[in-house]
C-alpha cells in the first residue's frame, strides 16, 4: 500500500511539474525586435546571439522575434516605434540618437575611440553617463552593444594628399561624424545608409566614410576601389528595451537581459576584431586599395579631426562633451 501511495505521488508530482512548465511556456514574453539593418547584415550577427542567450538565460521565459529591419522602419524611427509599442526591442547605432541626445553623438565618433580590448570599459562607464538621458528622452533602456567596429573613407579615385581631398562630395552618418570630415576639407553628404551604393553609381557622391562591414555587405568596393588606413573606431549599436516593455518583465528577466547586455559587449568586441580583419582581407582580394600614409599625413589627418571633434563636442554639449571625452581618452589606444 505504501509502495502504491508513493508511486502515485511521484506521478503526481511529475505531473504538476510538467503542467507548470506548460504553463510558463504558454505564458512567455514574446518581445518583438527591429533593426536599423537587413536581417542577413553581419551587423546584426551578434544581435541575434544577444536574442539567442536572453532566451536560454531566462528559461525560455522570454523570447525575442524577429519583426523587421529598415523595410519595416528607418533607423530614426525605432526609438519611436519602441515607446509607442510597434516593436519591444530594437538594434541601433548609437550616433542615431544625436538629434534628440548630443552626447550620444559625441560618444559615438569622437576620434580617440581606437582599442578593441577597451571597448567593454569604454561602453560601460559611458553608459553610466548616458543611460539615464536615453532614457528619459527616448523611453528605451539600452543593454549592451552588439556591434563596434572601424569606419575608413572611402572613395573612387585615389587620395594621398590633403589637397586631393578637398571638394570631394562624401556620404557620412550623422553625430559628431560630418564635423570630424569636414575638418578634412571635405564635403559631407548626408542620405540613409541604404541609399549610397545607388548614390555611388549615380555618380552623386566622390566617395563614403563607411564601417568595413556596410561597405562590404553593400557592395560599395563595386565603385569605391580606394580607402585610406586611418581606422576611427565608433561606439558602437546597442540593443534597446523600450521602457514599457521593460517594467513588464519579472525581476529574474530583467537580471538576465542586464546580465547577457553586459557580456555581449566582451562577445561584441572579440568578434567584430575578428570580423573587420576578415573583411578587410575579402575587400583586398576584390581590388580595394589601402592608402598607408605617412607619419606626417597621419599625424595631421588625426589633429584636425581631434580639434574638429573637440570644437564641435563642446557646441553640441558643453558639459556632456567634457565627460564622454573624459572617458573615451581615458582608455584610448
Amino acid at each position: 500500500m505504501k509502495r502504491t501511495m508513493m508511486v502515485i505521488a511521484i506521478v503526481m508530482v511529475t505531473f504538476s511539474l510538467l503542467a507548470g512548465n506548460g504553463i510558463a511556456a504558454s505564458k512567455a514574453v514574446v518581445l518583438k525586435a527591429a533593426s536599423a539593418w537587413p536581417k542577413t547584415h553581419d551587423l546584426n550577427t551578434v544581435f541575434f546571439k544577444f536574442c539567442g542567450m536572453a532566451e536560454k538565460r531566462t528559461n525560455g521565459s522570454v523570447k525575442i522575434q524577429w519583426a523587421g529591419g529598415p523595410e519595416l522602419f528607418k533607423a530614426s524611427d525605432l526609438p519611436t516605434a519602441a515607446a509607442a509599442g510597434s516593436i519591444d526591442v530594437f538594434h541601433s547605432a548609437i550616433g542615431y540618437l544625436a538629434r534628440k541626445i548630443p552626447e550620444a553623438g559625441i560618444y559615438d565618433a569622437y576620434p580617440s575611440n581606437l582599442n578593441w580590448e577597451n571597448f567593454p570599459r569604454v561602453y560601460k562607464e559611458a553608459f553610466t553617463f548616458l543611460g539615464p538621458l536615453v532614457e528619459k528622452k527616448m523611453k528605451v533602456k539600452p543593454l549592451g552593444s552588439a556591434t563596434t567596429f572601424a569606419f575608413y573613407l572611402w572613395t573612387k579615385k585615389p587620395v594621398h594628399t590633403f589637397e586631393g581631398m578637398k571638394g570631394l562630395k562624401v556620404r557620412v552618418h550623422g553625430g559628431l561624424a560630418p564635423h570630424l570630415i569636414k575638418a578634412l576639407g571635405i564635403s559631407v553628404v548626408t542620405m540613409p545608409s541604404t541609399d549610397v551604393y545607388m548614390a555611388l553609381e549615380r555618380g552623386l557622391i566622390d566617395g563614403a566614410y563607411r564601417n568595413l562591414s556596410s561597405f562590404n555587405n553593400f557592395r560599395e568596393y563595386e565603385f569605391c576601389k580606394f580607402g585610406i588606413d586611418i581606422p576611427l573606431m565608433i561606439g558602437g549599436s546597442p540593443v534597446f528595451i523600450s521602457l514599457r516593455r521593460w517594467a513588464k518583465l519579472d525581476e529574474m528577466q530583467k537580471k538576465a537581459l542586464a546580465d547577457v547586455g553586459n557580456e555581449i559587449n566582451f562577445i561584441t568586441a572579440k568578434f567584430w576584431k575578428g570580423k573587420s580583419e576578415e573583411i578587410m582581407s575579402r575587400l583586398k582580394s576584390e581590388g580595394v586599395q589601402l592608402f598607408d600614409p605617412p607619419p606626417e599625413f597621419r599625424a595631421k589627418w588625426l589633429r584636425l579631426m581631434a580639434e574638429g571633434g573637440r570644437k564641435a563636442a563642446l557646441k553640441m554639449s558643453p558639459e556632456g562633451a567634457e565627460t564622454i571625452i573624459g572617458i573615451i581618452e581615458k582608455y584610448a589606444r
